[in-house]
C-alpha cells in the first residue's frame, strides 16, 4: 500500500512541476500570465511538501535553483562496476531457447547513450557515459539538466543507477527542423557531451533507468519497481507470457511513446539465477538482446569500381548514393567476386537495398530493378593487361596476370611492410604509390635500396627526419622471424597462422636451412602438415617452384637476418585446459594471436575449427551468429568462458 501511495505522490509531483514550469516560461518569455501569484505559491508549497514526504527532488523542479555549468573538458571516469554490452540474436528460436522454462522480463532496448548515475546519502554526486564499459566520461554537469532525473532520492546508501539517456522522436523532430542531425541517438550523444550544460538543457534529454548496482534484489521486476519508488522513470517492460505477442506489444508501445529503440532486451526475472550464470568479458549471461533486423536502406547504384589486389584478383566494389546505417554513413560495399555481381544482375542506376551484416560490413541485400547491364572488364583497370576468369571454391574471380601491374606491386609492397609481416613503418599505400611513380620502387628488393635515394628528403611531405626514420625502420625490420618473412612474401592462401605452422613443419635446425629445404617439399608432404588442405599445399608448392619468385627472394635474402630462436620447453602448470582440445569462438578482449598463445601456454591444443572431438569450446562475446554454442551442447562439448580463462592466465 505504501508503494502505491508513493507512486501517486510522484505522479502528482511531476504534474505540478510541469504546470509550474509552463506557467514560469509563459510569464518570463511571452509576458502572458496563465497562473496568478497566489495559485503559483499554493502549487509550489504543495510540491515542496511532496518532495519532503517522498524524499525525492527532480532536477527540473522549480523548488531547485538550477545554475548552468561550463566545463573546459570532459574528465575520464573509471567505472566501479563494468558496464558490459549484451549478447545479441535475431533468431526467435535462439531467444526461446535462452528463456527456456524460466520466468523472463522483456524490456525496450533503448537507442540512446548508456549512462551511470551515482547517488550517495540520497544526493546525486556523479553521472557518466558508458564509454568502453570500464572508462567513461564525467557528464554530471549535464545530468543535472535532464528533465526527469531525481536530484535527491529516499535511499541513503551509495548506489549506481544505470539507464539510457534518450531524446524522443517528437523532441528530435522539434529540434531537427533544419535537418542538422541524423537521428535521436546522434543528437543525444552530442548533447550530453557538451561542455556548456545550457546547451544540453535545451535538448530535453530524458533518462530511463533499468539497472541497479550496489543493492540486491530478488527479482528484476522488484528492481524496476524500486526504481520507480525512488522517482526514476523506468524502461517499459513486460513479464514474458507469449513471446511473439509480447514482442509486438513492446514494439507498439515504443512507437506510441515515440521512444527510439533498436530491439528488445530479455532477462531472467530471478536475479540470483541470472547472476549465477556469470559473465563473459563482453556481456552478462543473464540477458539477451533481440535485434529485429539488420537496418536496411534503399539507394541507387552509381558505379562499380574494380580494385586490383596483390595476387591479381580484381574485386568489384559497388558505389552508391550515401545512406545511413547503424549511425554511420555508407556509400560502398564489396561484391566479393564476379559470381556475386552476376547474381545481383546489376546495372548503373539500379535501385538496390543495402545493410550492414552483423552491424559491421556493408552488403547489398537485393537489386530491385535488375537491369543486368554491367559488363565484366576485358582489361585490367590499372595496367590494361587482358583479364581472365578463374574458378575457385565454385566462384568466378576476375584476374590480372600481368606480373608488372602497378596495382599489384603497390599491394604486394604494402603487404610486405604490414605489421604482421616485416613491420616497416613509414611506407603507407600513398607513399608506396609516390615512390613507384618516382622510380624508387619497382619490386620488393628496392625497399632495401631506398637508403641511397637521398633525394626523397626533398619530396613534398618528406624531410630529413622522416627519411631518416624510414631508413631506420627498414634497417630494424631486417632482423625478423622466418614465419614473418614467409607471410610477408604474400603466398596465396597463406595467412600468418599458416605461415607459422609451415615454418614449424619444415625440417631444419635454423631458419636458413629451413628456407633451403622448402624447394624439396611436395604437395603430398604438405598434406601431412596440420590443418593444410590441397589448396594451401598447391599454393605453397607453385609459389616456390616459380622462377620469378625464387629470383625475387634471392635478390634480397642477404639483407635479412633471421632470428634463431632457442627452443625452450615450457611446462604448463596444472589447469583444466592442459592437454585439452579447444577452439575459441566469438569476440575476445585479447587479439586472436594473443589468445592462441595464451591457450598454448596453458598446454591447450588449439584446433583450427570446430570439431565434435573438442574438449572445450572457449566462448567469447557476440556468439549469437555462430551457432557453435548450440553445436557444443548437442555434441556434449563443455563451454569455457573468457572470464574463466582470464582467471587462469
Amino acid at each position: 500500500m505504501e508503494s502505491y501511495r508513493s507512486e501517486f505522490k510522484i505522479k502528482e509531483m511531476k504534474s505540478l512541476i510541469s504546470e509550474l514550469n509552463i506557467a514560469s516560461d509563459m510569464y518570463y518569455n511571452t509576458s502572458n500570465t496563465i497562473m496568478n501569484d497566489k495559485e503559483w505559491d499554493i502549487k509550489l508549497d504543495r510540491l515542496k511538501e511532496l518532495e519532503k514526504e517522498t524524499g525525492i527532488v527532480l532536477n527540473n523542479s522549480p523548488s531547485v535553483n538550477v545554475g548552468y555549468e561550463v566545463k573546459s573538458k570532459l574528465e575520464k571516469v573509471k567505472h566501479e562496476y563494468i558496464l558490459r554490452s549484451l549478447g545479441k540474436t535475431q533468431d526467435k528460436n535462439e531467444l526461446n531457447s535462452f528463456i527456456g522454462n524460466k520466468k523472463a522480463v522483456g524490456m525496450l532496448k533503448l537507442d540512446g547513450l548508456t549512462t551511470d548515475l551515482i547517488y550517495k546519502d540520497g544526493e546525486l554526486i556523479e553521472g557518466s557515459t558508458r564509454g568502453n564499459g570500464e572508462i567513461g566520461e564525467d557528464i554530471t554537469h549535464n545530468i543535472k539538466t535532464y528533465i526527469n532525473v531525481p536530484k535527491k532520492i529516499k535511499y541513503k546508501g551509495k548506489i549506481h543507477i544505470v539507464g539510457e539517456s534518450i531524446i524522443t522522436y517528437n523532441t528530435f523532430n522539434e529540434i531537427n527542423k533544419n535537418g542538422e542531425y541524423k537521428n535521436p541517438r546522434n543528437l543525444v550523444s552530442g548533447s550530453v557531451r557538451q561542455l556548456d550544460s545550457k546547451i544540453c538543457a535545451k535538448r530535453k534529454v530524458k533518462f530511463l533507468s533499468y539497472n541497479v548496482f550496489g543493492k540486491e534484489f530478488i527479482s528484476k521486476v522488484e528492481e524496476l519497481k524500486w526504481l520507480e519508488e525512488q522517482g526514476f522513470d523506468v524502461v517499459d517492460y513486460k513479464i514474458v507470457n507469449n513471446l511473439n505477442k509480447d514482442i509486438e506489444e513492446l514494439k507498439s508501445l515504443a512507437a506510441k511513446k515515440q521512444i527510439p529503440i533498436d530491439g528488445l532486451v530479455f532477462t531472467y526475472d530471478d536475479k540470483s539465477y541470472g547472476e549465477s550464470l556469470g559473465n563473459t568479458a563482453h556481456h552478462p549471461n543473464h540477458s539477451m538482446a533481440f535485434k529485429f533486423y539488420d537496418e536496411e536502406e534503399e539507394t541507387l547504384l552509381k558505379e562499380v569500381q574494380w580494385q586490383v589486389g596483390r595476387t591479381g584478383v580484381i574485386t568489384p566494389v559497388a558505389i552508391f548514393d550515401p545512406v545511413e546505417l547503424d549511425g554511420t554513413e555508407v556509400a560502398k560495399a564489396t561484391l566479393h567476386n564476379v559470381s556475386t555481381m552476376k547474381k545481383f544482375k546489376l546495372g548503373l542506376g539500379d535501385k538496390i537495398t543495402v545493410y550492414k551484416a552483423n552491424q559491421i560490413i556493408p552488403q547489398i541485400r537485393e537489386n530491385l530493378t535488375q537491369s543486368d547491364t554491367l559488363e565484366i572488364p576485358s582489361k585490367c583497370p590499372v595496367c590494361g593487361h587482358e583479364t581472365n576468369i578463374k574458378i575457385s571454391d565454385n566462384a568466378e574471380f576476375l584476374m590480372c596476370e600481368n606480373p608488372n601491374c602497378k596495382a599489384q606491386l603497390v599491394q604486394k609492397i604494402k603487404h610486405y611492410c604490414s605489421r604482421n609481416a616485416m613491420n616497416i613503418e613509414g611506407l603507407s599505400e600513398k607513399t608506396i604509390e609516390k615512390f613507384i611513380e618516382k622510380g624508387y620502387l619497382s619490386s620488393i628488393e628496392d625497399i632495401y635500396k631506398l637508403q641511397d635515394k637521398t633525394e626523397i628528403k626533398r619530396l613534398e611531405g618528406f624531410g630529413v627526419k622522416s627519411f631518416n626514420n624510414l631508413v631506420k625502420n627498414i634497417e630494424k625490420s631486417k632482423e625478423c622471424k622466418l614465419e614473418n618473412f614467409i607471410y610477408a612474401l604474400g603466398i596465396p592462401n597463406v595467412g600468418k597462422t599458416t605461415a607459422k605452422t609451415f615454418v614449424e613443419f619444415i625440417k631444419g635446425d635454423n631458419p636458413y636451412i629451413k628456407l633451403c629445404n622448402i624447394k624439396f617439399l611436395t604437395v603430398d608432404d604438405l598434406l601431412k602438415m596440420k590443418d593444410c588442405g590441397e589448396i594451401v599445399a598447391n599454393s605453397i608448392v607453385e609459389w616456390f617452384h616459380n622462377k620469378d619468385n625464387i629470383n625475387l627472394v634471392s635478390s634480397f635474402i642477404d639483407e635479412i637476418d633471421f632470428i634463431i630462436e632457442e627452443k625452450v620447453e615450457v611446462i604448463a602448470k596444472e589447469n583444466p585446459l592442459k592437454g585439452m582440445k579447444v577452439y575459441p569462438t566469438g569476440k575476445f578482449t585479447l587479439k586472436k594471436s594473443e589468445l592462441k598463445s595464451k591457450l598454448e601456454e596453458l598446454g591447450a591444443i588449439v584446433e583450427i575449427g570446430y570439431k565434435k572431438s573438442l574438449d572445450y569450446l572457449i566462448v567469447g562475446s557476440d556468439i549469437s551468429k555462430s551457432g557453435k554454442v548450440d553445436k557444443a551442447k548437442r555434441d556434449n562439448v563443455k563451454l569455457f568462458t573468457e572470464e574463466e580463462l582470464m582467471k587462469l592466465i
